[in-house]
């Protein structure tokens, strides 16, 4: 072999060896966002009028502010048309989705100096970076069709609860919950309906649960499950109502509870109107559906 075809091979193979360890290649979105494409395929896009369905976790100087998996339903947008993007305010997530293909996966950057006034905790923060994949692209018809399944299917479950939570009150009220009914210094009350498994939630961990909220004369006021996705909030860090900090920390995860929460732990002499009065007792089915 001459000397000049093994400078040629050598360089080949250095060269080959380069292409496999770069990252990739940073790019612009229309509207001037830099983004990453980690995995790209040659399939369709989403176009105008289409949904696209998509994980993401948001991260601000490398820590974690926003995780969608195992939040409930993956987050959709409707993709604009090329006119409502020349118009409006240009999002990076909605510019990056319209470049994607099912199966991508992409980091886009927001830089925050573009923001007239930063929101508070980031003033700090330089850029957002939003790691996505694009997991489905449906039609309109498709997402509206699905949404109304889902929304039948709520009502049956709320409609449950509903009657299962009138007979808990009924039950309360008359005294016919025995040892059941446990009652804490606060005066906090609660039924176990199936105990969990594992610790109990700490101090600052954040837990997601569902919830069926109501007066003592059953009338429902709110709950989670025609939002289709769990409600999440670090634990006593006076986020929710006093009686949920306390509740909650009597919990596992996989628990099924019945808080009977007194005014002074919930929204006091105020009340929150209009659904909740003054000096309210408040009802609360939940389901602890995880800690982290």
């Amino acid at each position: 072999m001459n000397s000049n075809l093994r400078i040629f091979l050598l360089l080949a193979t250095l060269g080959w060896m380069s292409s496999c360890t770069s990252g990739p290649k940073e790019a612009k979105t229309p509207s001037g966002f830099r983004y990453f494409h980690h995995v790209k395929t040659e399939g369709a896009k989403p176009q105008a009028g289409e949904y696209a369905i998509f994980q993401v976790t948001m991260l601000a100087e490398d820590s974690v502010v926003f995780e969608s998996r195992g939040q409930g339903p993956a987050p959709k947008v409707i993709m604009p048309g090329a006119e409502q993007l020349a118009t409006g305010n240009p999002s990076p997530v909605t510019e990056a989705l319209a470049l994607m293909s099912v199966g991508d996966s992409l980091s886009v950057y927001y830089p925050l100096d573009s923001m007239g006034r930063r929101p508070p905790g980031f003033e700090n923060v330089n850029e957002i970076q939003y790691n996505l994949v694009l997991t489905e692209i449906k039609t309109k018809d498709e997402v509206d069709a699905e949404a109304e399944a889902l929304r039948q299917s709520a009502q049956v479950r709320i409609d449950e609860i509903s009657a299962s939570v009138n007979e808990l009150i009924d039950k309360y009220k008359n005294g016919q919950l025995g040892d059941q009914l446990k009652t804490t210094s606060t005066g906090l009350s609660y039924v176990i309906l199936e105990e969990g498994s594992g610790p109990n939630p700490e101090q600052g961990q954040t837990v997601f649960a569902n919830y069926y909220g109501a007066l003592l004369d059953g009338a429902s006021f709110d709950n989670s499950y025609a939002r289709g996705r769990p409600l999440s909030f670090p634990l006593g860090s006076g986020q929710v109502i006093q009686g949920w900090d306390e509740g909650f920390a009597l919990l596992n995860k996989g628990s099924k509870a019945v808080f009977f929460v007194p005014s002074e732990l919930g929204y006091g002499a105020s009340g929150f109107p209009p659904e909740i009065p003054g000096n309210a007792e408040l009802v609360f089915y939940v389901e602890l559906e995880d800690i982290r």
